[in-house]
């Protein structure tokens, strides 16, 4: 409706909210208000670390960051959660009519399993940061940052470009070419996208 919504997720398995931007409010006419819609508008289920399914009810992750974009070439927002604690990424596809489905135990983000620890996979990051990675395909890919000097799970930052999957849907499979791969007991949190050396490319 061309007014911005607000999707907050929640640190430490606390219940997200996605706040809608809807008319009302205390003001006069013309006025907004933002109504908490997270029980209606979010759908599917949830994949948890032993690859079984749970009723999104029943699961609140370790959340951390949040990526806001198109990543289906749909043309309407689509969200993505990185999570920690084992968890399977939540990727929230927009279905256009107000509802998001969560597609993310499908859509890859396998880690190598030369990257364990002490016999444990990989099983958290901390933000996405997407873009779309030469040879630009127009395919957004999408750069996970992680903490790889927890005791409890270690996880490196790591590149994820997006591929088409047989049936037609998105896939994102780690691509270590990118030489993203920083498995050296470091936090890294945060990422941005600039233009640095003065060639037009970010």
């Amino acid at each position: 409706d061309g007014y911005a919504d607000i999707y907050a997720d929640m640190h430490q398995w606390t219940p997200a909210v996605f706040y809608f931007n809807q008319p009302g409010g205390p003001v006069a006419a013309g006025g907004r208000q933002f109504t908490d819609l997270a029980d209606q508008v979010l759908t599917g289920t949830a994949t948890i670390p032993d690859g079984g399914k749970v009723p999104l009810g029943d699961w609140n992750p370790d959340t951390h960051g949040i990526g806001s974009v198109d990543w289906d070439n749909d043309g309407d927002k689509d969200l993505m959660e990185v999570t920690g604690a084992g968890y399977i990424f939540p990727m929230w596809e927009n279905q256009g009519t107000g509802t998001f489905d969560n597609g993310g135990g499908e859509l890859g983000f396998t880690y190598p399993a030369a990257w364990a620890r002490a016999g444990r996979m990989p099983t958290g990051g901390r933000e996405p940061l997407f873009f779309d990675l030469p040879p630009m395909d127009g395919l957004l890919d999408v750069l996970i940052t992680a903490r790889d000097n927890h005791p409890a799970y270690r996880t490196p930052t790591a590149m994820f470009r997006q591929e088409t999957a047989a049936n037609g849907d998105p896939l994102f499979v780690i691509d270590e070419s990118t030489g993203v791969d920083l498995i050296n007991d470091v936090a890294c949190q945060h990422a941005v996208l600039i233009e640095l050396t003065g060639d037009g490319v970010q």
